[in-house]
C-alpha cells in the first residue's frame, strides 16, 4: 500500500502564521493597556453592572523621593507616600446611573468620610455628587458635626443642584457667600487632622467628564492653614479681597516643604511668578484657562522649556 504523502510547510506559511501570531499578540496587550479592544480579543464586559466599588491593589515604584505606591481606581489612578496622597480621575463621559456604578476618586472620599467620627468643615463651589452627598448626610446622621460653605449662584441656590438644600433640610448648617463673586474653594477637614483640596467640584460633572485632581494632606499646619480660611467664610461672613489675608503658610512636612494661599486676598500671582522664576529644568502646568499676563510672561521668559 502507498504511503501517504506528507505536505511540508513552506516558508511563506510558515512566515505567515509566525505574523498572525504576533498580531495576536500585540492585539491583546493593547486592549489590557489601554482597554481598546482592536481585534475583539478581549470578552464584552461593556453591559456588566458594577456591583461594588473597591479600590484595585496598589503597586509601588521607586522616585526620585523613595517608594510610591500608587493607587488604581476604576476610572483614575492615585499615588501616596507619608504625608500625602494625589488622585487624578479619568473621565470618559459616563456619569454613573446608580451609587455602585461610582467608580473614581469620589469612592475614595467616601470612604474618608465614613471614617470620620468628630469633625468635618467642607468648602463646596459645587455638589452634586450623589455618592458624597449621602456619605455627608450619614455622617451627620451618626452624630459628625458637618458644617459647610457654599457659593451662592452655583452652590445653595443653583435650581439643578438641590443636594446642598437636600442636606440643609436634613438639619446640616450651610453658609452661601451671598456676593457676585464666586466662593471658588474646594477643600474638606475631617476630624481636624486631614485636608482634602484640589481643583475637583464635588459634582458628577467634574469626578466623570472632566479632568480634576484632589490632594489630600494629613498634616497638622496645613489643617490650621485651611481651618482657619474655613471658620473666616463660616463663622466671620468673610468671603473675597475684602478678608484678611493671614491665613497662608509655609512649612515644610516630613522633610517636604509645603506653600499655602488663599485668593483672592493672597498674592497667588506673585507666589507662582517666583516658582517660575526659580525653575531650574522645567516648567508644567496644567489649567483650565490662563489670562494672568505678568505669569505667562514670567514662562515665556524663563530659562527652561515650558512643558504644557
Amino acid at each position: 500500500m502507498a504511503k501517504k504523502s506528507r505536505k511540508k510547510s513552506s516558508p511563506r506559511s510558515l512566515s505567515s502564521l509566525l505574523l498572525t501570531i504576533l498580531i495576536l499578540v500585540i492585539g491583546v496587550v493593547v486592549a489590557e493597556v489601554t482597554g481598546i479592544d482592536i481585534l475583539g480579543v478581549l470578552e464584552d464586559t461593556a453591559s456588566a453592572p458594577i456591583t461594588e466599588p473597591t479600590r484595585a491593589p496598589q503597586t509601588t515604584f521607586t522616585g526620585v523621593s523613595g517608594n510610591v505606591e500608587t493607587i488604581n481606581l476604576g476610572r483614575g489612578i492615585g499615588a501616596e507616600k507619608g504625608f500625602w496622597t494625589v488622585y487624578f480621575n479619568a473621565p470618559d463621559g459616563i456619569e454613573p446611573e446608580t451609587l455602585a456604578q461610582h467608580d473614581s476618586m469620589d469612592v475614595e472620599m467616601v470612604a474618608a468620610i465614613d471614617a470620620t467620627q468628630n469633625t468635618l468643615d467642607a468648602a463646596v463651589f459645587e455638589l452634586n455628587n450623589l455618592l458624597i452627598a449621602d456619605a455627608l448626610k450619614r455622617a451627620h446622621e451618626r452624630g459628625v458635626t458637618v458644617r459647610i460653605v457654599a457659593d451662592d449662584e452655583h452652590g445653595i441656590d443653583d435650581p439643578t443642584h438641590g443636594e446642598l438644600r437636600d442636606l440643609r433640610d436634613a438639619g446640616i448648617e450651610v453658609v452661601s457667600d451671598e456676593r457676585s463673586g464666586l466662593m471658588h474653594n474646594k477643600f474638606i477637614i475631617m476630624d481636624s487632622s486631614v485636608v482634602w483640596t484640589g481643583s475637583w467640584n464635588y459634582t458628577e460633572n467634574g469626578t466623570y467628564n472632566n479632568n480634576n485632581n484632589a490632594l489630600v494632606l494629613r498634616s497638622a499646619d496645613a489643617v490650621t492653614a485651611y481651618q482657619a480660611e474655613f471658620d473666616e467664610m463660616f463663622t466671620g461672613k468673610e468671603f473675597g479681597v475684602s478678608s484678611p489675608s493671614t491665613n497662608s503658610a509655609n512649612f515644610v512636612q516630613d522633610g517636604t516643604p509645603v506653600q499655602i494661599y488663599f485668593a483672592s486676598e493672597d498674592a497667588v500671582e506673585e507666589q507662582l511668578i517666583a516658582a517660575v522664576n526659580d525653575a531650574e529644568s522645567a516648567v508644567r502646568f496644567m489649567s483650565f484657562s490662563f489670562t494672568l499676563d505678568d505669569l505667562g510672561a514670567a514662562v515665556m521668559k524663563s530659562d527652561v522649556s515650558p512643558d504644557r
